[in-house]
């Protein structure tokens, strides 16, 4: 390890743009994988990573178009913090003061939105690993992540992919927040971020990212208000809209006049082609007549992660709201019921979820019968129904297990 390493670090130093990216994406892949050896380095690696962190937001000349190696000093730190854990306590000032300066900088000549994003997101990292030791900087970075997605300015700067980006991350970080500062500190700033969240939402119109953060926002902050979940039947209805959205499918037709027809926006396709953001799935046994001019169907695969991410949070605001998601459930159980013989794995495992933690509701769950019967109304056997038996197997104990308490 120390060869490799020392290999990586002289890279960093290199006069060569090619070589210091890949010393610094190095880094990063071996803090992922080489884990825990790759923490016993910390103390080399560290210094270095925080100096260039501190010559970028200490800049005050224009960036260049090629910004790679920013990105990638960014990734190699973010995967160290997220390795070290709490060992990255002393590095910590020297971290947040170089990130508030990025975030705070309003030359965007010098300090483009990528790096505040980039910045944003190292934050999070931070706030994860030290958990409430990080209150000292929350309020400032909580009203300074607000500002970021309440601003209407930033549209003149920059793109707007760039502006998305920058304020899906900020929405994404506020969630984390929510989880790692303590429920006491973070409760004063519960009922504005769910707000946020919702404004996002209003605002991106069919923007899968915006509403993945969003949702793992409103999951975050159930866990702090509870039963005093504010404004459930507006975020419940937004959850059950995207598990019951069917628009992650994308239909291909077959080749007319030797161009290749898509169903749906064609720039986006050719967008998602171009970055793997389809994945190929297999209908031979459901097609009919109809489909004869339909070559294959792909899956969106930001849409995918916009539902399975929708199932994650019902099943935890279900679980901590208690009573209050109680009126909920059918229309949300509807929702999850549709899932039910969807391809995708994770959507598979995810639909089941839910009802291992709607399971407290003891009144709603009488007995197995009723349960497999509602689910199951027909005697035929499938596959879906024997992996299904797993998930209502725990889903029973569960009520079982509430019963007793």
């Amino acid at each position: 390890m120390q060869v490799f390493v020392d290999f990586a670090l002289r890279g960093i130093v290199d006069e060569h743009p090619v070589v210091q990216n890949a010393a610094f994406f190095a880094l990063g892949q071996m803090s992922e994988y080489v884990q825990p050896q790759i923490g016993t380095f910390g103390p080399q690696i560290m210094p270095i990573l925080l100096q260039f962190l501190s010559t970028v937001s200490n800049s005050a000349s224009p960036q260049s178009d090629n910004t790679k190696h920013v990105e990638r000093m960014f990734y190699a730190l973010e995967s160290f913090v997220d390795t070290m854990e709490a060992a990255v306590t002393p590095y910590v000032p020297a971290l947040m003061e170089a990130s508030v300066k990025i975030l705070e900088n309003p030359n965007q000549t010098v300090c483009p939105l990528k790096f505040k994003e980039f910045a944003i997101r190292l934050i999070g990292s931070i706030a994860t690993a030290i958990g409430e030791e990080f209150e000292p900087y929350f309020p400032n970075i909580m009203n300074q992540l607000a500002a970021c997605v309440s601003s209407t300015e930033l549209k003149g700067q920059g793109d707007d992919h760039a502006v998305s980006s920058l304020q899906n991350a900020a929405v994404e970080v506020i969630g984390t927040l929510a989880r790692a500062v303590g429920e006491d500190n973070f409760r004063p700033y519960a009922h504005q971020s769910v707000q946020l969240g919702l404004r996002m939402l209003g605002t991106a119109v069919d923007d899968p990212e915006t509403a993945k953060v969003a949702f793992q926002l409103f999951a975050s902050v159930a866990t702090i208000l509870k039963e005093e979940m504010v404004n459930l039947p507006e975020i419940v209805e937004l959850l059950v809209a995207s598990i019951g959205n069917d628009d992650e499918y994308v239909a291909r037709l077959k080749e007319e006049e030797g161009l290749d027809v898509f169903v749906g926006d064609e720039e986006e396709n050719n967008e998602d082609k171009e970055t793997g953001d389809e994945e190929d799935i297999d209908f031979d046994e459901t097609r009919s007549e109809e489909d004869d001019d339909v070559e294959g169907y792909t899956y969106d695969c930001s849409k995918l992660d916009e539902k399975e991410e929708a199932l994650d949070a019902v099943k935890e605001i279900a679980k901590v709201t208690g009573g209050a998601f109680s009126q909920y459930l059918q229309s949300s159980f509807d929702a999850v019921y549709r899932t039910l013989y969807h391809p995708h794995e994770g959507i598979e495992e995810g639909r089941w979820k839910p009802w291992f933690n709607c399971a407290q509701f003891r009144h709603l769950v009488p007995s197995w019968s009723n349960v497999w019967t509602l689910l199951f109304p027909s005697s035929e056997k499938s596959s879906a129904q024997t992996k299904a038996k797993m998930w209502l197997s725990k889903l029973w104990v569960g009520t079982v297990i509430s019963y007793q308490i």
